[in-house]
């Protein structure tokens, strides 16, 4: 799971480059890329351990695939689904060999059921993780606002603020793709128990006028003192 987070960063720092970007940024993305594609074939083949003759070659099988799945991981991107000047190469786009990504059906028909409560619980943990983030940062969002933004007195101060607190977003925004493509992993999981537990995300969460409201909601999920 840390590499779907890794694939979600590149995913969102390669949309935010446009389609001209310099060599120099170019470089870094393919860098990304290959570390990232390292990673998820040294993956593939431990998961190969595992999940045995429902892997192919290092990949899911397309037989065996949850028919929705490649569909689903280009729009867990978002608006930020990459633009890039290449599209020959994105192993952030890339499915990764777990089990729900392989669905449900399949799990049980190969007798996974023990890797599918392993996953379970390390989404849910991985949920825990990213709305505790979310909750920090929508507190330092209100924080900068009080204190930065509405006492700037001059043009570079309030360009200071603003740029910390596009600063926060970014991380707010980083994390709540991953706690929403978390949740959409646990439905494909059948935890339908956590679902009742951890909602869907909606946008309006996220906004500044709603972030109290977000925090005294979510926050309790986490354990966090309001």
């Amino acid at each position: 799971m840390t590499i779907e987070e890794i694939q979600i960063s590149i995913a969102r720092d390669v949309s935010s480059l446009g389609a001209h970007p310099t060599e120099a940024q170019q470089l870094q993305v393919t860098q990304c890329r290959d570390k990232l594609q390292a990673q998820i074939d040294q993956f593939s083949q431990s998961a190969g351990t595992f999940l045995g003759h429902t892997i192919d070659g290092g990949n899911i099988a397309d037989s065996y695939m949850d028919e929705n799945v490649i569909e689903d991981n280009h729009s867990d991107q978002g608006d930020d689904a990459p633009i890039s000047y290449s599209f020959s190469f994105q192993p952030e786009a890339s499915i990764i060999p777990l089990p729900s990504n392989l669905g449900i059906a399949r799990c049980n028909e190969f007798r996974l059921t023990t890797l599918v409560s392993q996953e379970i619980c390390l989404r849910e943990g991985q949920a825990n993780d990213a709305l505790h983030a979310i909750c920090v940062n929508l507190v330092h969002k209100a924080v900068i606002f009080h204190k930065t933004v509405r006492t700037a007195k001059s043009q570079v101060g309030t360009t200071r603020a603003w740029t910390q607190v596009h600063a926060v977003e970014n991380v707010i925004s980083y994390n709540a793709r991953i706690y929403s493509k978390c949740h959409k992993q646990l439905g494909k999981l059948g935890a339908d128990d956590l679902l009742e537990k951890y909602r869907k995300l909606e946008v309006g969460d996220l906004k500044f006028t709603m972030s109290i409201g977000f925090i005294a909601k979510h926050c309790k999920i986490v354990g966090m003192k309001k």
